[in-house]
């Protein structure tokens, strides 16, 4: 059994399981083109542009798996001069959040696949009634991501769900404790943090990857 020193404060010990994460509100995203798209972002030989097609993909699959068993209305179209009856999630008020610079390339790929979502801008609007896709590119100490849902439930969010492409344990532990009703899809928990705050073995400096210009 798998087990990460966390080092989170408000854990009931030091260690938690890997397994026991899975059964708690924690999925990973298995779908081959979710473990495609990090394979690749962790190609340090990948240039920037290919390194964003890969969030954008990921973001499909990640709001894919946070969407699953939500439970569609049923809509009355016309196709070919015939009424037909099907399933919209037109009228559910899905929002889709950016929890950073890199996260918006996440979102966007996510917007694809989700074209009826509504993308939050950061400013002040309400939430209320809308189910929250929370998305990144990384959850590494989860400071940030706290934060950043905190000010989501300051609009009016109560429904939120949280994706990221690869995720530390840390993050996740904080995460966790600091929301823990809200359910987390990422396509990989990685051990740990380096000194620099990076995720080990991870993608590398995400904001340097996002900045060259190669």
């Amino acid at each position: 059994m798998t087990r990460f020193d966390t080092g989170c404060a408000c854990c009931r010990d030091d260690f938690y399981d890997y397994e026991e994460w899975l059964t708690q509100r924690v999925s990973l995203v298995e779908h081959p083109l979710a473990q495609h798209a990090l394979t690749a972002m962790r190609d340090r030989a990948a240039p920037a542009a290919a390194f964003r097609d890969c969030l954008r993909a990921a973001g499909a699959a990640l709001v894919h798996e946070a969407l699953r068993e939500v439970e569609p209305d049923i809509a009355e179209t016309e196709s070919g001069g015939v009424g037909v009856l099907g399933p919209t999630l037109a009228k559910k008020n899905v929002a889709l959040a950016a929890l950073s610079s890199a996260g918006r390339f996440v979102v966007e790929g996510a917007a694809v696949a989700a074209p009826f979502a509504r993308v939050v801008a950061a400013d002040g609007s309400s939430l209320a009634d809308h189910l929250v896709v929370a998305l990144d590119a990384g959850l590494a100490s989860g400071d940030e991501a706290v934060a950043a849902i905190a000010a989501l439930k300051e609009r009016g969010a109560v429904d939120i769900r949280f994706g990221c492409v690869v995720a530390s344990a840390e993050g996740v532990e904080k995460l966790r404790c600091g929301h823990p009703e809200i359910p987390l899809w990422m396509a990989a928990i990685d051990s740990h943090l380096d000194v620099a705050g990076n995720i080990v073995p991870g993608v590398g400096d995400m904001a340097a990857r996002l900045a060259e210009t190669a």
